[in-house]
């Protein structure tokens, strides 16, 4: 598997065109896995990101702002969230 675009909130594709989607729970796991990497609350740093109520439906499928649009994060912590996005186990 090579590195993933994003090519709309709760999907993606491979480099080879398979596309996948990913839930809430993933979304939720890449920001608090992003968090404990820099020593913060996960949760803090979703309601920082306008997006703490992914937590109520952990099944649905991510329809929030894509990752680079999400607001008030820094570059750094987006990419974090996307690489965790591409790189936790099992996709859907």
């Amino acid at each position: 598997m090579g590195d993933r675009m994003f090519i709309a909130p709760g999907y993606s594709e491979d480099e080879d065109g398979s596309k996948w989607r990913y839930s809430n729970l993933r979304m939720v796991e890449a920001i608090v896995c992003t968090a404990e990497d820099l020593g913060l609350s996960g949760l803090d740093l979703m309601k920082e990101a306008g997006i703490d109520q992914t937590v109520r439906n952990t099944k649905a499928t991510y329809s929030g702002p894509a990752v680079d649009d999400l607001p008030n994060l820094s570059h750094e912590i987006k990419q974090r969230i996307k690489h965790y996005l591409k790189t936790l186990p099992g996709h859907e």
